[in-house]
């Protein structure tokens, strides 16, 4: 019966998709066995949290030095202040921003490389009943436990440059909050890919590793010339 579902491309009428605690499982075993990916995911997004920690900590205390030096402290003076703080930190936000932005297609990359590797498995859990729903969890949460250790990496190497180079009282909540927001983001960049991937997925194309298309547009199934995954 498995392998005539297996052939026809339909999955098997297995009520209720995958509990969550084999998906917990399946997620957690993915991660001790793939180190390297989870070494590259963990590495992009600490230096996602380590740029925007610097570059929030070092704003802050650029604006601080600018309103410090308004005599006497006016209003007028202290919004002039920081208006150009403002200003002079935008190339250093678009650093932070650029940083994001690598990491995320980084992080894509890899996990994209991860679902050509496991196509035929994915397209087996299909098979034996687990819904689209149920393997878009397995990878958000799979995404998580990868790169989740960058998060306080990135922003234990933020927090040691920043004490080195103005001190640890330049560090403020807001800085934990910033970074871990783009680490977060970088994380969703990645996955982005990925769960447009087994959201269009059949069956048959995983089954029998044929490509595997981001828009899905069924012309694109019976051309197969701009490639796929």
């Amino acid at each position: 019966m498995a392998e005539s579902a297996a052939q026809s491309g339909s999955p098997l009428p297995v009520a209720g998709g995958m509990p969550w605690p084999l998906i917990r499982l399946l997620s957690a075993r993915r991660r001790r066995q793939n180190r390297a990916v989870t070494a590259m995911v963990t590495l992009a997004v600490a230096f996602t949290v380590a740029s925007s920690f610097v570059v929030t900590a070092a704003t802050g205390a650029m604006m601080q030095d600018l309103s410090a030096r308004v005599m006497p402290p006016e209003p007028q003076g202290l919004a002039l202040a920081r208006a150009v703080g403002r200003r002079a930190s935008l190339p250093w936000i678009g650093v932070s921003a650029g940083a994001l932005l690598m990491s995320g297609v980084a992080i894509s990359c890899v996990l994209a490389v991860a679902f050509l590797g496991r196509k035929r498995s994915l397209g087996v859990m299909k098979v034996l009943g687990a819904t689209g729903s149920d393997l878009r969890s397995l990878f958000m949460l799979e995404t998580c436990l990868l790169g989740g250790a960058g998060i306080p990496t990135g922003m234990l190497l933020g927090f040691g440059a920043i004490a080195w180079v103005f001190g640890p009282t330049a560090v403020t909540p807001m800085c934990f909050l910033v970074s871990a927001s783009f680490g977060l983001a970088a994380l969703a960049l990645g996955i982005y890919l990925p769960l447009r991937l087994i959201r269009n997925g059949s069956c048959d194309q995983l089954l029998n590793n044929r490509p595997v298309y981001a828009a899905s547009n069924p012309s694109c199934a019976k051309c197969g010339l701009c490639g796929g995954f």
